[in-house]
């Protein structure tokens, strides 16, 4: 009797009024959520994207696709080598210009750029018998260096033995530059073209050096007569019209 009493008002607890279909329902829900809980839910397909991003960046990189450029394009302008620019050169003042002069002159004693230096070249050129001779010329244009009518001379170069004198004639007056080489009027002179030299020396100083002179390049000339050089498309000279 006592078990089935027992049995009885269990039966009887689990009939209460608490035990309606709301509960039930929820009961239900609760399952189900459970259930759910263990369930695979669908993918994302966003996800999967985002994955393929993520092992793009940890593995090796993705080929490019079609009319696509690379990710970092060669810079062309990196490859060209800029040339370097030359730097223009500066135009020395007279006074700049008269300095470097005189540095170059307590370098060497030869370089003439005064009236007192060039009293002791004029001493040495009325001792010495034979004299070489060779000029500097410019001008206004570097076309007029050449010109017999336009050129200035600017040096004056004299050498004998082991003495060479530099004559600036920029520095040096006209009149002592006169009396040197009418010192050397009756000397022996050996030029390198006298036929350029000679002239332009009488047309600006008034001094005629033709006399005793020899004349290298002419001297040249003879000595390699007849050794010609056949360049391409110009025929050899005819040697018969010199006859």
């Amino acid at each position: 009797m006592t078990v089935a009493n027992k049995w009885l008002e269990a039966l009887k607890a689990k009939n209460t009024i608490h035990n309606t279909e709301e509960d039930c329902a929820r009961e239900s829900v609760i399952s189900l959520g459970a259930g759910a809980e263990n369930a695979h839910a669908p993918e994302n397909p966003l996800d999967k994207i985002d994955k393929n991003t993520e092992a793009s960046i940890v593995g090796s990189p993705r080929p490019p696709q079609n009319n696509s450029t690379p990710e970092n394009p060669p810079d062309k302008i990196d490859k060209i080598a800029e040339k370097p620019k030359k730097k223009a050169k500066k135009k020395l003042t007279p006074e700049g210009e008269y300095e470097l002069s005189l540095e170059l002159a307590d370098e060497f004693s030869g370089y003439v750029i005064s009236d007192a230096r060039a009293r002791e070249c004029l001493e040495w050129a009325e001792q010495i018998d034979e004299v070489e001779i060779d000029i500097e010329t410019y001008g206004r244009l570097k076309r007029d260096g050449l010109l017999y009518t336009r050129c200035q001379i600017r040096l004056i170069i004299l050498h004998h033995a082991e003495k060479m004198w530099f004559i600036d004639c920029n520095h040096v007056s006209d009149g002592m530059v006169r009396r040197i080489l009418a010192a050397l009027k009756d000397t022996r002179k050996i030029f390198h073209s006298a036929l350029f030299d000679v002239p332009r020396i009488y047309r600006i100083y008034g001094v005629l050096l033709d006399q005793d002179v020899e004349d290298t390049m002419i001297a040249s000339r003879v000595a390699r007569a007849g050794e010609w050089e056949r360049k391409k498309g110009i025929p050899p000279p005819d040697l018969t019209l010199l006859r």
